[in-house]
C-alpha cells in the first residue's frame, strides 16, 4: 500500500507557531507544538475513517497553494473508493459571531469548482472539514461552547457545510453544537433562516433568499464586503443542492457584486456551477440521494452478537442503565466511523407500546409485518441518533436506548420527517407532550422548541 501524507499549507503550519492566541490555543489542548497538534489530527483522521493509513504530514507544492489556500489541504495516497481526499481546517482562535467555516473553505471550494464542476457531487471525492477553533477569548476546553444552537452562526455553517457533502470532525470540541446536522430539504433551510432573522433584525445576511411564487430570489440587502459574500456563498450552496439548480435565481446578487474587481469570482463560478446542474444528470450522485430513513438504517444492526466482542461487554453492564452505556460504533458502506444501533432496544420498545404507533391514533391502518407476525410498525429515536456524539460528549448519554426509542407507523414516521412545517410541529408537539418525562431523563434541558429544533423546524 502507498504511504499516505496529509498535505497542508506551510502558511498553515507557520501561523500555528507565531502567532500567541493560537499557541495558547494549542497549549490547552495538549499540545506543545505544531507539530504535535498535526499528529494529534493525523491520528483523529485514522481513527475516523478506517481505510486512511496517514504515516505524516507534509507541505503543499508552490503550485498547490494556489489551488487550496491557507486552511486547505489534501491527504496523498491511493484510495479505493476515491480520487481525491480534501482536507479543510477552521481558524484555530475565532469568535462566536464569526463565519469561520466560510471563510476557510469557500476560496478552495470555489478554486475547485472552477476547473470541475462536480467537485461538489462526485462520489468520488471525499470532502473533510476539522473543526480546530477555540471560540473563547477564555482558554479553557470548557468554554468551548455556543448557548443556543438555534441562533449560531456556527450551528448554521455546519449544517451549510454537512448539506454540500463534507463531512465535519469536531477536533475541538464545541458544546451543544451538533456535528452531523444539516437540512433535508430547503423549506427547512429557509425555516431556519427566518427564525435567525426574526431573532436578530438588525443583521442583514440571514434573510438573503426570498421565496416568491415558489421561485428562490438570492440577493443582498446592501453591498457585501469579502466575508459576507463567502458566507451568502456557502448557503447558497446548501439551497442549491437541495433544489438541484432548480427553481434558483442569483442574478440580483451577481450584479450587485460585479463592481467588486475579484471579489465577484464567488458568485461567478456560483453560477457555472448552477447553470452546470441545469444540464446534467443528476441521479448518480449520493449527494441527492441519501435521505433519512436511509441513514437511520445504515446506522442499525440486526443483533448485538454482530458487535465486536470488547464493545459487547461494556453494554453487558445490568447495572448501568443503557442510557449511560457507551455507545457502540462501527464503521459504515464508505468507510465512516458512525454510532450503531441495537435491535434489543427497538423490540423492547415495540413489546411495550404492543405493536401500535405511538401517536394512539385509532384510525391508524396496519398490516401485518412477515418478520415478526406483529403489526408493523418503525423504530423512531425521539432525539435522532444524528446527535449521539454530542450527547455522549457532551451529557454522557447513550440515545440508543428503550427510553429514547418509539414504535412510529409509516406514516406518522415518514411525517414527523417530511410533512410540511405545521404538521411536522403538531406530531412533534405531540410526541414531546407525551414523552417528556423520558426525554427529560436523557436532557433535562430539553423545551419543545429545542426538540423542534432537532428535527430543523423552528417555532417562532
Amino acid at each position: 500500500m502507498k504511504e499516505q501524507i496529509l498535505k497542508i499549507h506551510k502558511d498553515f503550519y507557520d501561523s500555528l507557531s507565531s502567532d500567541e492566541n493560537k499557541r495558547k490555543v494549542l497549549k490547552i489542548y495538549g499540545y506543545n507544538s505544531p507539530d504535535e497538534f498535526l499528529s494529534g489530527v493525523i491520528n483523529r483522521l485514522n481513527d475516523e475513517y478506517n481505510f486512511l493509513k496517514i504515516s505524516e504530514f507534509d507541505f503543499l507544492s508552490r503550485t498547490e497553494k494556489g489551488e487550496y489556500y491557507q486552511y486547505n489541504g489534501y491527504i496523498e495516497g491511493v484510495f479505493n473508493d476515491y480520487d481525491l481526499i480534501t482536507v479543510s481546517f477552521t481558524d484555530i482562535k475565532g469568535k462566536e459571531g464569526n463565519v469561520f467555516m466560510s471563510q476557510q473553505v469557500m476560496p478552495m471550494i470555489t478554486s475547485k469548482l472552477k476547473d470541475d464542476k462536480k467537485f461538489l457531487l462526485s462520489n468520488r471525492i471525499k470532502k473533510i472539514c476539522i473543526l480546530t477553533t477555540h471560540k473563547s477569548d477564555i482558554f479553557s476546553p470548557e468554554k468551548n461552547i455556543i448557548s443556543d444552537s438555534g441562533i449560531s452562526n456556527i450551528q448554521m455553517s455546519v449544517k451549510y457545510i454537512n448539506t454540500i457533502g463534507f463531512d465535519v470532525i469536531d477536533f475541538f470540541h464545541i458544546k451543544n453544537l451538533s456535528i452531523k446536522s444539516k437540512y433535508h430539504n430547503i423549506d427547512e433551510l429557509i425555516n431556519h433562516v427566518n427564525y435567525l432573522q426574526k431573532k436578530n433584525p438588525t443583521n442583514s445576511q440571514f434573510q438573503q433568499i426570498i421565496n416568491k411564487d415558489d421561485l428562490f430570489y438570492a440577493d443582498f440587502e446592501k453591498d457585501p464586503v469579502g466575508q459576507e459574500i463567502k458566507f451568502f456563498a456557502l448557503k447558497l450552496y446548501a439551497a442549491i443542492i437541495l433544489l438541484r439548480g432548480q427553481s434558483i435565481d442569483i442574478s440580483r446578487a451577481i450584479k450587485r457584486t460585479s463592481n467588486k474587481n475579484k471579489s465577484d469570482i464567488t458568485l461567478r463560478v456560483m453560477n457555472g456551477f448552477v447553470e452546470y446542474l441545469l444540464h446534467t444528470d443528476l441521479s448518480a450522485y449520493d449527494i441527492f440521494r441519501v435521505s433519512v430513513e436511509e441513514e437511520e438504517r445504515e446506522a442499525e444492526i440486526i443483533e448485538i452478537t454482530e458487535v465486536r466482542k470488547e464493545k459487547v461487554q461494556k453494554t453487558d453492564k445490568v447495572d448501568i442503565p443503557c442510557y449511560e452505556q457507551e455507545p457502540i460504533f462501527d464503521y459504515n458502506r464508505k468507510g465512516r466511523r458512525i454510532f450503531k444501533t441495537q435491535r434489543i432496544f427497538k423490540k423492547r420498545s415495540f413489546e411495550r407500546h404492543g405493536y401500535k404507533c405511538a401517536c394512539n391514533d385509532d384510525e391508524h391502518l396496519y398490516f401485518i409485518a412477515d418478520a415478526t407476525q406483529k403489526p408493523y410498525v418503525e423504530g423512531h429515536h425521539m432525539i435522532p441518533m444524528e446527535f449521539q456524539e454530542q450527547y455522549w460528549t457532551d451529557k454522557k448519554r447513550n440515545l440508543d436506548c428503550a427510553i429514547n426509542l418509539i414504535p412510529l407507523c409509516p406514516h406518522c414516521h415518514s411525517k414527523i420527517h417530511k410533512a410540511v412545517k405545521g404538521e411536522r410541529i403538531q406530531i412533534i408537539t405531540n410526541v414531546f407532550t407525551k414523552y417528556q418525562k423520558q426525554l427529560e431523563t436523557i436532557d433535562n434541558d430539553l423545551t419543545l422548541e429545542k426538540f423542534a429544533e432537532l428535527y430543523n423546524v423552528y417555532i417562532y
